[in-house]
This record gives C-alpha cells, structure tokens and sequence, in this order.
C-alpha cells in the first residue's frame, strides 16, 4: 500500500547454452497514485459554530461521518481537518485526497455576521412608518423583514455600528425582525424578534367633583380618537347659584368640536341651579395628532366656590387607524425605474383595493415601486413594492447557466468560458469569470467559483470543478482509438402530480401540506437542484434557514447545492411544504373567499418549475412560460383547494338520543361532534389520496372549526379553512321515548249487543275489548 508512485522497468533475459543466443524483454510498470483509484464522498454534513475556526471535537466528527460513508477507503489512511473544516485524506502511498468544508458542513454565523438588535420601542408604532434603529457591525448592511418574511427596510451601519432603517412599508402588529451582512461576507441569522404594538384607544369615564354648594360634572376624563371620529362628552353644572359655568382652558383647540349647550358666562340676577352642556363634534380630518388638556370651570355665584374639571383628548395619527392592502400586483417593466403609467396603476390598484381610506388621502410612488399614502393630517402610510409589483425579471432570471467540469495542465490558468457548459446559449455581452483565481500550482480537483455578468447588469455564481492534471506523471500507454463519448443525458424529475393532465398539484387550506419531488440522473448524483418562478425566475432564500427558499403564500422548499446521490432507490429529494397563508401580496380576504363555504372554487398559487443540474453539466430544461407548461419536464400548478374537497362527514354508527329531533340544542349538537367522524372523500379526483378514499380521518379534531346546524334542518360541519359540509340532523339523532311511547294504550272496547227497549232488563251485553283486559258497564 506504501508503493511509490511511478515507472518501472522490469527486463527478463534468456540465454541459449549451445548457442550463444541472448534474448531480453522489458516490461513496464506503472504505479499510479492511490488517490486516483477513490472517488471519497462527503457523507453527512456537521454543524459547526464557527465557520472560520472548527473546533477540535467538530473536526473528529467531520472525520467520522466522511469514514461512514467511506467504508472501502484503505484502512492506514490519515485524516486531518483545517480550521475552515477542509479535509484531507493521506494515503499509505502519500497521495491526497481533498473534500471542501462546503461539502462537510453547516457553516454558524461568522463572528462578524452575529445577528444584530433592535433597540428602539416600537409601543404604539404599528400601521405607521416609524424609524427602526438598529445595533450591527459598523459598515454592515441591515435588513429589516416582517413577520411575512419581506424585506421592509435597509440601511448600514455608521462607524458607531447604528443602522437607523426607515422602513418602505408600515411596521404590522407583531414581531419584526433584522439582519446583518458585512461587506463581502454572509447574511447573519435574524435578530431577537421586537414586538411592534397598536397604540391604544383609551377611554376612561369622568365624574363628579364639588359639594354640597357646586358641582361639576364631566362624563369621560380622557378620550382617544382619530381623525374623523365623533366626540360626544356630557358637561353639567349645579349650585345652589351658578355664577359661571364655562371651558376655561382650549375650548376649540381640537378643530370640529367644540363646547355647545348651556355654558353660562352671566346669570344677569337669575339663581340657575343647574346647567347642562356639551363638548361634541367631527375630529377634523387636518387635526394634527397630540394630547390636549380641555379644562372645565363652574363658580358659585354667592359662595367662593369654584370648580375645574380636566378632560384629556389624545389624537392620534390617521395612519394607525388604517392598514392598507395592496391590491392587484402589476407587472413592471423596470423594477428600478418604474414609468409614470405604471406608478398611476399601482395607486389605482392600491385604491381600488381601499375604499374606506379618507378621499383627501395624496398617494405617490417612487421609481422602484414602494408606495406612500399622505393622510389630510399629515401621517402617512407606505406599502412596499414586494407587495405591489412584479418585478421584471432580470437576465439572471431568465438564464440558467450550467456548471461543465473542465481539465488543465498543472501551471496552466483555466478559461472561465470553458467551465460554463451552455455558453453559448447566454445572452450577447455576456461576461464570465472566476470569482478568484484557481489553484493550478499542485494536482487534484479543485472547487471553484464562476460569476456569469449579463448585459443588463445581473449576475449570479456557479459553482464549479476544475481538474489540474500533472503532465509529467502522466503513464506512457500505447494510443488507443478513442472511445466516442456517451451523450450527456439530463436528470429525470418525478413530480407527485394530483391531476397529470392538468399538472396540478393540489394543497388544502386550514392545515400542514408536504410533497416530494425526487430527482434521478444516470450517474447516480447531482450537483444542484431547485424550484423556479415563471420566467425561470429564482425564489427568494428564507433568511437564517441554509438552503431554503420562500415558494410564496406560506410555502418554503429545501435546495440542493451539493453532488447528492440521485439513484433509483435513492433519489435527491426537493420537499415543498407549508400551510396556505395570506403573504407575499395574496390579500387575505382573497385567501379566505377562495376555501368558504360548501363549494369553494379554490385558487391557483402559481406556476412551478423542478430543475436539476448533474455533474456532466446537463440540466433539466424548463422555458418556464404559459405556452410552455405541457412540455416542460419540471411544470407543476400548485392548486388551492378547500378542506370539504378532501373530507366528508362520515355516516354516523351511532345516533345521538334527544328529547325533540326538530329542535337540537347546543349540549346535543356537543355529543353529536364527540361521536362525528371524518373521513377522506370519495369524490376527491386528487391522485395523491386516491388509496386513501373513504378511510377515516385520524386527527378529526383538528380538521374542525366548528359544528353547528341550519335553519334547513342540517348538521354543518364547518372546517379550519372555512369550507363546509352538510347531512340532514335526522342521520344523526334519535328521539328520546317518552313514557307514553313506552306503554302501549288499550283499544277502545265496543258493545255489540243491540239494547233497543231492553232498558229495566238483565240483558247479557257482549263486548269487544283488549285481551285479559277488565270491562266494566
């Protein structure tokens, strides 16, 4: 096992005795390097804490797993890690193997990429654009997401490592989030999630303050309102002689209202025992928020008596009181330079879309898209672009550019083209290059990275092998024929169609969905898998989850980006899953009409398109466009149905007993749900359950909303997701008997005997009655 490397020549001799014939014959030996025979793989990836320094223990692991899942290795090989998590593989011969930590680990947060902090209070800041300051590394970028998982804000980092973000979108109710990324480094993981709150609508209730001589009523001591809102408070005033009963103090600070009734300035000789008045009106709409002291007074005419009463009015903002949605998505042109028309369509969608918001409401767009609403008071709104366009999509979007493993000799510098396998295919004025130079100075397979720059600006990183071969050690063989090359033949995908005629997949509302998508290749790996948009347009990572993208309206996918076996008993997996959810601009009262009542029409959540990449550099191909979706190997239709499409109300093994069938109460409608059941529906066309028709449903509870009955007569078996069935109530209950039901009245007895003129005689009279039963005359 320890052989050297290299070339031997071997010569056998012969002699002839008699003779004198000498003969000789060489035989060459070539020993190559152990490292060429083995092909290690990485196993199992180990998380680790610090990217740029792998502890001794997490080394030892990474050890393990790529011994695992290396079993025929030679048994003397050295294993050792770098503090990156690189590994290297000696061999009794001293050739090398290299495995890179991108394929042995799941990297922690670079120290300089700790998640950052959210500092401020953000009480009573929901539904406005309120400022958000951030503690990050200095020079870093922060992104601020919201609770749907949308960027909303982005600002870096002054050299006192504050990011102040003033957001593009108004801050929900709820948890917001932040991230870091340094320059030329990596996003952190998110930050302490802050909860953002609504400020409250205080009221609180007034009362009486006086004496016996003077008292002073007001019905509320503090109010909150908005612009727009009715205030309605009652002041009265009593003495024995009023003297004066007036608001002393901004009386009409608060535009719209102000004091009216019977306020006295001068009872002119008269004793006015009481006084009854008001403080009403209209907020005005250009009321600027703020707190206001409005201060009641009533003075006895005859005695020193003298009375204020404090009410407190507090205005807020119009912009807490509304939570515009966004409408109708359009589709952009530029995502970075969004025309006059295009800006003119958003603000009518967005209005469309807000009927109630105040007619003087000014709204304006900037040239990527995000939205501002001005209220008359000055308070604004904003609605980000992710919420309201559909961004262009870019060169990067449109083209998907293969990884092809190229060959070179030590010393040689590679050509980026070359490790690009559909080159030719990009767009003219495309610019490739290695993202850093590649080692060519010592042998081996060396990991790389091309960035493919297009015309347009966009870019995107393919990662890449290079070979780097020694010439010099190179076996001297005799020339063969050279074997044609087998076609490069592109990775199959198996994808779990629910209707294949319609390529539609289909998920239900109100619960957890999961599917696989499993990719084969004839080689038995992959390099790269993922789900695209439309346009082959690229998903948006799911920040602080590795690997893993946001398919849209509650859903998320796994990404592969490492070689994966890809075989027909193991294929790679892609698993798309997630509970339906009113995100990335699907408004929820569109989400909520789709799944409601007993025939839901559902809705489509979009286009998809499966690819994969395997290690020759060919590729599932998707045009990705409407007219391409029957042909395309990886298009599926991610369909929206209702619960009530998957489940039905199982007929029922045993009746529930009730005093009035025609009247069920609530504690009977309880034990009919106790003993209901479910079960899959028969009539359900989707292929996935079909082996499941008609079975019950294990977790019923968790399926039902509610169980109620209508005005018809029915039992309504309504679902999470809003969808319902329905049964007649009579399959359900069953009368209670009574006592009456339970014993059964004798029959009437009748007198056969005719008695005409036998009246003062001792007539037999016969008589027909229930057997056994006593008859009395």
């Amino acid at each position: 096992m320890d052989q050297p490397a290299g070339e031997t020549v071997v010569t056998f001799y012969a002699k002839n005795r008699d003779h004198g014939t000498n003969v000789s014959r060489d035989l060459k030996v070539i020993v190559l390097e152990t490292a060429k025979k083995y092909e290690p793989v990485a196993g199992t990836k180990v998380d680790i804490v610090d990217s740029n320094g792998v502890s001794g223990a997490e080394k030892n692991k990474i050890i393990e797993a790529v011994k695992a899942a290396n079993p025929s290795l030679p048994a003397n090989s050295q294993y050792s890690v770098d503090e990156k998590g690189n590994l290297t593989i000696t061999y009794p011969d001293g050739s090398k193997d290299k495995i890179a930590a991108a394929y042995l680990v799941n990297p922690g947060a670079d120290a300089a990429t700790s998640a950052p902090e959210i500092v401020n209070d953000l009480a009573g800041k929901a539904s406005t654009p309120a400022d958000v300051t951030v503690k990050a590394p200095a020079g870093s970028t922060v992104k601020l997401y919201n609770t749907d998982g949308v960027v909303i804000g982005e600002a870096v980092a002054n050299a006192q490592g504050v990011a102040t973000v003033h957001p593009t979108n108004s801050l929900p109710a709820g948890a917001i989030t932040a991230t870091s990324t340094p320059a030329g480094g990596k996003e952190s993981a998110k930050s302490t999630p802050i909860t953002v709150t609504a400020s409250p609508l205080t009221v609180k209730d007034g009362g009486v303050t006086g004496n016996n001589d003077t008292r002073l009523l007001v019905s509320k001591s503090e109010i909150t309102v908005y612009p727009g809102d009715k205030i309605d408070v009652d002041v009265v005033a009593q003495a024995t002689a009023l003297g004066k009963f007036s608001v002393e103090k901004n009386p009409l600070a608060i535009k719209g209202v102000e004091p009216t009734g019977g306020y006295l300035d001068d009872p002119r000789g008269s004793t006015i025992r009481q006084r009854d008045a008001k403080y009403s009106g209209t907020v005005a709409m250009d009321q600027p928020a703020g707190s206001t002291s409005v201060i009641f007074h009533a003075k006895n005419r005859d005695k020193p008596t003298t009375i204020y009463r404090e009410l407190i009015v507090n205005v807020l903002e119009t912009a807490k009181k509304y939570e515009p949605v966004a409408g109708t998505k359009l589709d952009v042109a530029n995502s970075n330079g969004v025309s006059e028309t295009e800006k003119n369509k958003i603000i009518e969608a967005v209005k469309s879309a807000n009927p109630s918001l105040p007619a003087n409401s000014q709204y304006s767009v900037d040239e990527k898209g995000n939205l501002t609403i001005t209220y008359p008071d000055g308070s604004k709104d904003k609605i980000a672009a992710a919420y309201l366009v559909n961004p262009a999509p870019t060169d990067a979007d449109k083209n998907t550019p293969t990884a092809k493993p190229q060959t070179v000799n030590k010393g040689t510098t590679p050509k980026a083209e070359d490790s690009i396998g559909n080159v030719k295919d990009l767009p003219k004025g495309t610019k490739v290059a290695f993202k850093d130079p590649v080692d060519t100075a010592t042998p081996g397979e060396k990991d790389a990275t091309v960035v493919v720059t297009y015309p347009d600006g966009s870019n995107e990183e393919v990662p890449v092998k290079v070979t780097v071969k020694d010439p010099s050690s190179a076996p001297t063989t005799p020339t063969t024929p050279a074997t044609p090359a087998a076609p490069v033949v592109a990775p199959t995908v198996e994808i779990p169609y629910s209707n294949k005629d319609t390529k539609e997949v289909y998920v239900y509302a109100g619960e957890e969905n999961s599917f696989d998508i499993k990719f084969k290749d004839d080689s038995g790996k992959i390099a790269s898998a993922t789900v695209r948009q439309g346009g082959n347009k690229a998903f948006a990572d799911v920040a602080g989850e590795a690997n893993t993208i946001n398919t849209q309206y509650g859903f998320k996918a796994n990404v592969i980006n490492a070689e994966t076996p890809a075989t027909e008993k193991a294929p790679a997996v892609i698993t798309y899953s997630g509970t339906p959810a009113a995100t990335d601009g699907l408004a929820k009262d569109k989400l909520e009409a789709a799944t409601k009542g007993e025939n839901p029409e559902g809705m489509a959540l979009g286009w998809r398109y499966a690819t994969a990449t395997d290690k020759d550099g060919a590729f599932i191909e998707n045009k990705a466009v409407g007219s391409s979706t029957a042909t395309d190997p990886g298009a599926f239709r991610v369909m929206l149905k209702g619960q009530t499409q998957k489940y039905d109300i199982a007929t029922p093994t045993e009746k529930v007993t009730v005093a009035d069938p025609a009247n069920v109460t609530d504690a009977d409608l309880a034990k009919i749900k106790e003993k209901l059941q479910l079960e899959y529906s028969q009539n359900n066309d989707d292929a996935n359950l079909a082996d499941k028709k008609g079975q019950a449903v294990a977790d019923k509870d968790a399926k039902i909303q509610s169980v109620t009955k209508d005005d018809k007569g029915n039992l309504v078996v309504t679902y999470k997701d809003g969808s319902q069935d329905k049964k007649p109530l009579s399959e359900f209950v069953t009368k209670k008997p009574t006592d009456a039901d339970k014993n059964e009245s004798p029959s009437k007895p009748e007198i056969k005997t005719d008695l005409t003129g036998k009246a003062g005689t001792k007539t037999p009279v016969e008589v027909t009655a229930t057997p056994g039963s006593k008859v009395e005359l």
